[in-house]
């Protein structure tokens, strides 16, 4: 799955439980409904100042939608 998927995911979940449109919360995270959209449906590459903002708007760690694999003996 990629990250703009699990974040579409996401969005349409909170969408959902919330009673919210998908153009509000672009808006309120400071994007435009058709970036937002393109964005989530992978038309647009989804940098990462638009995930950190994605983020900061739900209020969970970018971990939420990246999934980070430990490589062992790295750094120790």
């Amino acid at each position: 799955m990629t990250v703009h998927q699990r974040v579409k995911d996401y969005v349409k979940e909170y969408a959902k439980n919330n009673g919210l449109k998908q153009a509000y919360i672009a808006q309120q995270i400071g994007f435009t409904p058709k970036r937002f959209s393109e964005l989530l449906n992978g038309k647009a590459i989804m940098r990462i100042e638009d995930l950190e903002a994605i983020c900061n708007y739900f209020g969970v760690p970018a971990t939420t939608f990246i999934k980070i694999k430990a490589e062992s003996g790295k750094g120790a």
